[in-house]
């Protein structure tokens, strides 16, 4: 999609996730899927529109139903959100 957006397969594992984008952050053993950290995080079915943040040292990013099924979510969109840069000018600055 471009501008640090893509689209992405709900079935997407974990840890090609974590390989491409960043850490999704603590999740149970069970779940092994980024639309299954989706529904865990939720604590229900995920539906097309449900959005959630992900936060964590270094990685920032929200992800949306882009479509979704009975049961659960198929495609998933992903925005990265850019790290804030500190000012260096500010530090000092009283």
């Amino acid at each position: 999609l471009g501008g640090g957006r893509f689209l992405l397969d709900a079935a997407l594992p974990l840890h090609d996730f974590e390989d491409r984008f960043g850490p999704p952050g603590k999740t149970d053993v069970r779940v092994d899927t980024i639309g299954g950290l989706f529904a865990d995080r939720l604590g229900r079915v995920a539906r097309e529109g449900d959005h959630l943040r992900i936060d964590e040292p270094g990685f920032a990013c929200e992800l949306w139903v882009a479509s979704a099924s009975e049961t659960g979510p198929e495609t998933l969109e992903l925005w990265i959100i850019p790290p804030t840069r500190k000012d260096p000018d500010a530090e000092g600055a009283a």
